[in-house]
C-alpha cells in the first residue's frame, strides 16, 4: 500500500511537470546563467545535470502551484491557517535556492509570482 501510494504521487508529479514546464522552456529558449555569463559558476555538477533551458524554473513551477494552492485552501479555517504560513515559507526558499545554486536567474523563478 505505501509503495503504491508513492508510485501514484510520482506518476502525478511527473505527468504535470513533464508537460507544461518543458513546453514553456522550449517556447522561451532562455539560456542557463553560466551560458549567458561565464562568471557564473553553478554549484556542484549542475552544468552537466541541469538540462534544457533556464526559464522557467521547474522547481518553482511545481512548488508555486502546489504549496500556493494548499496555502489558499487552508487559509479560511483558523485551525489550519498555520499550514498556509508554512506553505508560503516553503515557496520562498525554493525560489531562492535556485538563485543561490546559480542554476536560474531571478526572472526564472519570480515570474511565477507575478
Amino acid at each position: 500500500m505505501d509503495i503504491e501510494y508513492l508510485l501514484f504521487l510520482q506518476n502525478f508529479r511527473n505527468s504535470i511537470h513533464d508537460v507544461l514546464t518543458p513546453l514553456i522552456k522550449l517556447s522561451a529558449c532562455v539560456y542557463r546563467p553560466w551560458i549567458r555569463d561565464s562568471r557564473i559558476l553553478p554549484a556542484g555538477d549542475s552544468v552537466t545535470t541541469a538540462t534544457g533551458y533556464s526559464f522557467p524554473s521547474g522547481h518553482t513551477t511545481t512548488a508555486g502551484p502546489l504549496a500556493g494552492g494548499t496555502a489558499v485552501g487552508t487559509w479560511e479555517n483558523k485551525r489550519t491557517r498555520f499550514i498556509s504560513v508554512i506553505m508560503v515559507l516553503f515557496i520562498l526558499p525554493t525560489g531562492f535556492s535556485r538563485n543561490y545554486l546559480g542554476v536560474h536567474t531571478p526572472q526564472d523563478v519570480l515570474w511565477r509570482f507575478c
